[in-house]
């Protein structure tokens, strides 16, 4: 059943918008857990039959083996649309890379020009520790640099 169903699955998610057939996807691989749960709850409330044959002839059990190959393909179907978005974006970082006009991490560029922000107002306290220094190191009359007593 997954294999036939497979190529029809494939063919509908890719006529359909990515966003809004991830969320389908998603609440009918729910559904399909839910259902299997619910089967399997069944399953051991009826009696135990006494041979496969019998056990292969229960309505729960068809149920069971169908929500699981839905739960399947939805599987398969979400990894293929996870796939296609990744494979789209690391495309798309290749060529912002080879181009250079566009960034491909924002994130990156905004904790680098961070970065230099507090690069640049640490060395602007560093100069303005080493001028009140300075002006410290003349008024007791020490050399800023040198920190020894200037003889007049």
């Amino acid at each position: 059943m997954v294999f036939a169903a497979g190529p029809l699955v494939g063919d509908l998610v890719s006529s359909l918008p990515r966003i809004p057939a991830y969320r389908s996807l998603t609440v009918i691989q729910t559904a399909a857990h839910l259902v299997s749960a619910a089967m399997v709850t069944y399953a051991f409330t009826v009696p135990r039959t006494s041979s496969a044959s019998a056990l292969l002839l229960q309505p729960w059990f068809a149920v069971l083996v169908a929500s699981t190959a839905v739960d399947r393909l939805s599987c398969v179907s979400l990894g293929v649309i996870a796939e296609r978005d990744f494979v789209v974006q690391v495309h798309d970082i290749a060529n912002a890379k080879r181009c250079s006009d566009l960034e491909p991490f924002p994130l990156m560029r905004m904790m680098r020009s961070l970065t230099l922000w507090l690069a640049e107002l640490a060395s602007r306290g560093r100069q303005a520790d080493r001028a009140g220094a300075g002006e410290r190191g003349a008024q007791q009359g020490r050399s800023p640099l040198r920190g020894t007593i200037i003889s007049s």
